[in-house]
């Protein structure tokens, strides 16, 4: 075989820095030299757009294209619209393939005739060692459509293991509104253009599984589309009895399997669950045509014809392996506080992530109360404040409702007065943390406070520490025996901050683990999904967010105006409430602003999390107030510990303001994000 034909690979590439060389290196090596590599980088905001620029530099079948972020099926899209080979193939850049995978699939193509060749796969586990298969031995099937069948093990079901010549891709494009099962339907369409396909019985294509991959985890509306999918698919080839019957078959297992997803999780809309129902019913004797498995085949059955007696013979089966429950304990205070706050929310999914339904114990008044409301609407109407203005402020209204707002959309916790209400909560786990939950100094705000956080109410083994923080360096005396007789009856201790370890032993003998802030656990897609963009606000200008807790110096008012002079920037201040657009900011406002901001400019501890998080630039000052030193210490470990001391202004570094290179950092960030993991892991004795 010569190489005189030109192949074309399609790669969408987004936010895979750690994972794309890897990727680019197994394409690189191609057995078949003609190749043309179109690399489509999808808005990515970590270092994967300049990866990219690199290969393409150092290989001019390399081709970079950066556009704005519009998803996988767009990328794809764009790399369509613009591809010059004679054959086509999509590789997903989080994904390896063998070195013969173009060589191989084209081969067999030509050979045979055909316009279309599939090969197959092997699944591997992030972090797995990949063994790449002998690909000396194979066979080679060609099926026209009439002999065709997803049931058999030579289908193909997506797009990626297939070699198209560009006759049949020429104005088929990939469905914008399909989130999952998109690549089915396009190769289902390509399948039946081409008429008849080569299947070479060899993996070539290494498909690598990641806990946060859109196709796994749980089953929710976004992920229906595979169903919306396959209902495509079986339309598409309803001339053709055969095929259509297993498209229908595969239709049947999807939402069986979909359906028991959807009794674990209940992430589902209830017209979509019952629209599962109701296909399953439609097809299920195809389904069990095709399944060959008398067990399997009856429990279908079963299923489609009588749900709820299959549900509670499932329940009883799976009642070993149902989910477990914790509830978490932390500081629920309705006043506005974006930190205390957004660690309430990424403990919760954290625990959620590692297999645990979780709810959040709240035992703190609310201040949007009748008696607030009154002074609210009497200030409205005459701007006179009853009551100490210190305590109001007709402004912080709007704040707590939006707080509220995000408490009940995103936490929406179980509400509890008194210990004897705690005693009734059937519970797994009780998850102490984080915040200062063991500054005995905000004891005195409320009669639960110390029996909570300290877990008096539970036995040792429903006891789990997460990360919390005494906020002091030291405990006072008439505290002491008091906290040693509690933490003592936990079995594992964690801690946010050092000098919390060095407590911790002086009091229990007992070493405890330093992990990281809960904040930090999740990805910058995982903020985003609760990102949102506050209203009246002009995103269009670039501009500098400032957050600040303590008293402005006059060096950070001087750096201010600068700064925005020097760059042309607007100026945001979260804690100016003249801005009152920006003032009202909740917390998903806040995450929104950090991501969208040109700089930074900040002395709170979670400000500089989320610029981080999100590569953005920024510095932190001293904190102008009382306690400043125990906040200061805290930001100083968090820069020493990922790399980021030149933020600090103070720190005599020499640092480029507009600097955001942390790539130290993020590995660094890694290894704790792990360390985190394996803590909670031995803690709730998960395998």
């Amino acid at each position: 075989m010569t190489e005189e034909q030109i192949v074309s690979i399609i790669i969408p590439v987004y936010n895979v820095e750690r994972v794309l060389r890897r990727c680019l290196d197994s394409i690189r090596v191609q057995t078949y030299k003609n190749i043309e590599v179109l690399l489509i980088d999808d808005g990515s905001i970590d270092k994967s757009g300049s990866i990219c620029d690199s290969y393409a530099k150092e290989d001019n079948r390399f081709k970079v294209y950066h556009i704005a972020n519009g998803g996988v099926s767009n990328a794809r899209n764009f790399g369509l619209d613009r591809f010059k080979g004679e054959y086509v193939t999509f590789i997903d850049s989080d994904d390896i393939v063998s070195s013969y995978l173009v060589e191989k699939l084209l081969s067999a193509l030509i050979e045979n005739k055909v316009t279309l060749a599939t090969c197959h796969s092997l699944d591997y586990i992030d972090g797995e060692e990949i063994h790449i298969e002998n690909i000396n031995k194979y066979a080679k099937t060609v099926m026209n459509l009439d002999e065709y069948r997803f049931t058999s093990n030579t289908a193909h079901f997506v797009s990626w293991g297939v070699l198209y010549h560009r006759s049949i891709v020429e104005g088929l494009r990939f469905s914008l509104d399909l989130y999952v099962g998109e690549d089915t339907f396009f190769y289902a369409q390509a399948l039946k253009r081409a008429s008849r396909v080569v299947d070479i019985d060899i993996p070539l294509y290494y498909y690598i599984l990641y806990g946060n991959s859109l196709c796994h985890g749980n089953f929710d509306n976004r992920k229906y589309t595979e169903i919306i999918s396959w209902k495509r698919v079986c339309e598409l080839f309803k001339d053709y009895d055969k095929l259509c019957e297993s498209c229908k078959a595969v239709l049947a297992l999807k939402c069986f399997v979909k359906i028991l997803k959807s009794w674990e999780n209940g992430n589902l809309d209830n017209e979509l669950y019952q629209d599962m129902f109701k296909t399953l019913r439609a097809n299920q004797k195809y389904c069990i045509k095709y399944i060959h498995n008398i067990k399997q085949s009856c429990k279908v059955k079963i299923l489609s014809i009588a749900p709820s007696l299959y549900y509670k013979l499932y329940e009883h089966k799976h009642k070993e392996i149902k989910k477990k429950s914790a509830c978490v304990v932390t500081i629920y205070d309705l006043n506005p506080n974006y930190g205390n706050r957004l660690q309430n929310y990424a403990v919760e999914q954290i625990i959620k992530k590692i297999g645990f339904n979780v709810k959040t114990l709240a035992f703190e008044k609310s201040y949007l109360n009748w008696k607030m409301k009154v002074k609210y609407i009497f200030a409205k109407l005459t701007n006179y404040h009853l009551g100490n203005r210190k305590n109001f402020d007709i402004y912080n209204v709007h704040r707590l409702q939006v707080f509220a707002r995000f408490n009940k959309k995103f936490l929406n916790p179980i509400h509890i007065m008194n210990l004897k209400k705690i005693t009734k909560i059937k519970t797994d786990f009780f998850v102490v943390g984080s915040d200062q939950i063991w500054n005995p100094n905000f004891f005195k705000y409320g009669p639960l406070r110390k029996d909570l956080f300290l877990l008096t109410f539970a036995n040792s083994r429903q006891k789990i520490c997460f990360s919390p923080s005494f906020g002091i360096e030291s405990l006072p005396y008439e505290w002491r025996e008091c906290f040693k007789s509690n933490l003592s009856t936990i079995p594992h201790i964690s801690v946010r901050e050092e000098t919390g370890a060095k407590i911790i032993k002086e009091l229990t003998g007992q070493e405890a683990t330093v992990l990281i802030d809960p904040t930090m656990m999740l990805t910058m897609d995982e903020w985003r999904k609760i990102a949102k963009k506050s209203k009246n606000i002009d995103y269009s200008k670039l501009y500098i967010l400032t957050y600040f807790l303590g008293n402005r110096s006059e060096q950070i008012e001087s750096d201010m105006k600068k700064y925005a002079r020097e760059y042309n920037y607007k100026l945001y201040n979260l804690m100016d409430y003249t801005q009152f657009n920006v003032f009202i900011s909740g917390p998903s406002e806040f995450i929104y602003l950090i991501e969208h901001a040109s700089l930074v400019l900040t002395d709170s501890f979670h400000a500089c999390v989320f610029s981080f998080l999100f590569n953005k630039p920024f510095l932190v000052y001293s904190r102008q107030s009382d306690n400043m030193e125990n906040m200061m210490s805290r930001i100083e470990t968090f820069l020493s510990k990922f790399h980021l001391e030149r933020k600090y202004v103070n720190s005599g570094l020499i640092n480029d303001v507009m600097e955001c290179d942390y790539i130290e950092g993020f590995k660094q960030l890694e290894i704790e994000r792990k360390k985190v993991i394996e803590f909670l892991k031995m803690s709730m004795k998960i395998k």
